[in-house]
């Protein structure tokens, strides 16, 4: 599957594609993104990396360094980030106290987000039960976690300061010639679990946004591909939408995702890994926090 599918990564400070520039994968200078609301430096990294730009470097030497190597991480997103006072109106067309109030104190802890969010549906594409173990997540271990998957445009975000593996406040470490932005504790996130043939049927993005004014600060975009809708050089044949298009036809269902998403709506109990049962509580927030 994963043969068939070649991936790019951009980044830019909001949405809208044609503002985003192409990040060069496990390069280690860092991609700067400058906006009216932030500045942010970035550093994108995936072992055994094959996709765009063309020649791209295969892995980084972030991945040597401790304790990503014992960690077996298999790709990292890092950032810099540099908020600036917002303007006396926020993008999303918040309320005049709020930003009144943004701009005096800073962006809050429990606003400032990091997570996915998608304008299309991804249902088809979910494992059984996928609701039922986001509750009892938001109920066990990060009740600021907020979001549905199986909605028409679906969402999932946490507060930044939980997402992040770890936050850093200071300049940090460049390493210029090879890993990049390093933090000994710092702004990145890193996992264990994605592998390249993994991302080849699940596109992801990653936004970094403020709750309350629904400001955007960053989104970096995983975008696929068929390999033959692209040229040597890099370039695509066809109009951006039709490769997407290409790109979605193909990737498989979960059969099963129907199924499972019947099962949450006649909320039964979810299992534990033990067998015993635990029956989900209703929807929580950051105020439910002590």
């Amino acid at each position: 599957m994963a043969d068939k599918y070649i991936l790019k990564v951009t980044a830019g400070p909001g949405y809208d594609a044609a503002h985003h520039v192409t990040v060069p994968v496990n390069a280690a200078k860092p991609v700067k993104i400058s906006s009216a609301l932030a500045d942010v430096e970035l550093n994108v990294r995936i072992r055994d990396y094959g996709g765009l730009p063309r020649g791209s470097p295969a892995t980084s030497a972030y991945f040597e360094t401790e304790p990503h190597k014992a960690n077996g991480d298999q790709y990292s997103i890092c950032l810099r980030f540099r908020p600036k006072a917002p303007s006396s109106a926020s993008s999303s067309g918040a309320d005049a106290t709020a930003t009144e109030a943004d701009t005096k104190t800073g962006i809050s802890g429990e606003d400032l987000q990091f997570g996915n969010d998608f304008d299309h549906p991804i249902r088809d594409h979910l494992p059984p039960g996928f609701n039922t173990a986001l509750n009892i997540v938001k109920w066990w271990i990060d009740p600021g976690l907020e979001g549905d998957a199986h909605a028409d445009a679906p969402y999932l975000f946490g507060p930044a300061l939980s997402s992040f593996n770890t936050v850093y406040c200071g300049e940090g470490t460049l390493d210029a010639e090879g890993a990049g932005l390093l933090f000994e504790e710092g702004v990145t996130t890193t996992t264990t679990t994605m592998t390249t043939t993994r991302i080849a049927v699940e596109a992801v993005g990653y936004v970094l946004r403020n709750r309350k004014t629904k400001d955007v600060y960053l989104v970096v975009m995983f975008s696929l591909y068929l390999r033959e809708d692209v040229d040597e050089a890099g370039s695509l044949k066809i109009p951006e939408a039709q490769a997407r298009k290409n790109a979605a036809v193909g990737r498989p269902t979960s059969s099963a995702s129907s199924e499972g998403e019947e099962e949450e709506k006649n909320g039964e109990a979810a299992r534990l890994p033990d067998g015993q049962k635990v029956d989900v509580p209703g929807d929580t927030s950051i105020d439910d926090v002590d």
